[in-house]
This record gives C-alpha cells, structure tokens and sequence, in this order.
C-alpha cells in the first residue's frame, strides 16, 4: 500500500467520527476527514501515510492537532 489513498481519503465524508471527544466532537459526519496519527515518517509540513489514520469530525481534529 502506497503513503497516500485517495480512495481512503475520499470515504471519510459522510463516516461517523472515531474519535468522538466528549465536550469537543461536534457529531456532524459532513465534517469528518481521514485525520493522521503521528508516525515516524512524519515530518514538519508533511502527513503521516494514509494506512496511520482514523476517521474525524473536524473539531476533534483541530482538538487533536
């Protein structure tokens, strides 16, 4: 599997959030995106490949950034 899906990326739209902070997820599935978990080849300005990342609304996103 390749650093980046876009197949992977595009099927977040619409997904519940994985992450659901309580207090901070805002539960609209229109909002989630594929977000990325730190990885060892992750650098500054750069992501994290696509297989190291979960579903997110994007307040848990920004909570998580």
């Amino acid at each position: 599997m390749g650093l980046i899906s876009t197949k992977l990326r595009n099927s977040a739209k619409g997904e519940i959030c994985t992450f659901a902070i309580p207090g901070v997820c805002n539960h609209d599935s229109e909002t989630v995106v594929l977000c990325h978990a730190p990885s060892e080849t992750k650098g500054m300005g750069t992501k994290g490949p696509d297989y190291h990342a979960a579903f997110g609304c994007y307040a848990c996103h920004v909570a998580m950034d």
